[in-house]
């Protein structure tokens, strides 16, 4: 790889490493079983609702500072892409050269102060192809919701965990099948109900734990771990284009 684009990519290279331990470390809290499903009378009394409870220690603040640092840390590849670019193209230490991703196409191309103009000290060869990685929302969706997280994080917290309905099983005991009311939304805590199955069924409920980013256009609901290693591979596809067409 060119000497000039070895820091964007190392920035990618740690993050890769570190979504190694935060993988780790989230599989770790899944497997300490923190959460069991327990079955408890509905108001009605011929219905009980199976609700998941707390048996252990909630999700851990730090998955959430981590996952933060590891989205920073890609977005920040970029922007070390963009500003390698520029310097290429004759910019000595430019301190307003960013990687321009949008909201929307309109807010990327609008050239009264879109996303666009933070490359204009790159060469017209380099500004075209970024156009045409569609940096937006509708456009590259995997870009879109990395810069949406980076501004996130500051503000709230990303991560959340929930049970994987499809992987989740209810036994039922008993001559006849009832089909079950699923109740669960998306947040889950102690007490959040899961089911609501007749009082007459025997039922145990397999809960099966994922950790996942609360909000991002990018394969929503998907686990916090597949969604980063596709930002790093996205970032890193990025710059190794970079590193052939320039």
């Amino acid at each position: 790889m060119r000497d000039d684009l070895l820091g964007a990519q190392a920035a990618v290279d740690w993050s890769v490493s570190q979504i190694e331990v935060l993988s780790d470390r989230i599989n770790g809290w899944i497997q300490s079983s923190p959460y069991t499903a327990v079955t408890e009378p509905d108001g009605d009394s011929g219905y009980d609702i199976i609700k998941a409870r707390l048996v252990g220690e909630p999700l851990p603040l730090v998955i959430n500072a981590e996952a933060g640092a590891i989205i920073n840390m890609i977005r920040s590849s970029l922007d070390l892409l963009a500003v390698a670019l520029a310097e290429r193209n004759g910019a000595i230490g430019p301190k307003d050269v960013y990687f321009p991703i949008a909201d929307d196409v309109l807010s990327f191309i609008d050239p009264k102060g879109g996303a666009i103009e933070k490359i204009y000290r790159l060469s017209t060869a380099d500004r075209a192809q970024i156009k045409k990685l569609k940096p937006y929302e509708g456009g590259d969706n995997i870009l879109f919701s990395l810069h949406r997280l980076d501004i996130l994080r500051k503000h709230q917290r990303l991560v959340g965990v929930s049970p994987s309905m499809r992987e989740g099983t209810l036994y039922q005991f008993g001559e006849t099948y009832e089909v079950p009311e699923i109740l669960y939304g998306h947040a889950l805590e102690d007490g959040t109900p899961l089911w609501r199955i007749s009082a007459r069924k025997k039922a145990h409920a397999d809960m099966r734990l994922a950790v996942r980013f609360t909000e991002t256009p990018f394969g929503a609901r998907r686990p916090v771990i597949n969604v980063l290693k596709a930002f790093a591979a996205r970032a890193s596809e990025i710059i190794r284009m970079f590193n052939e067409f320039s």
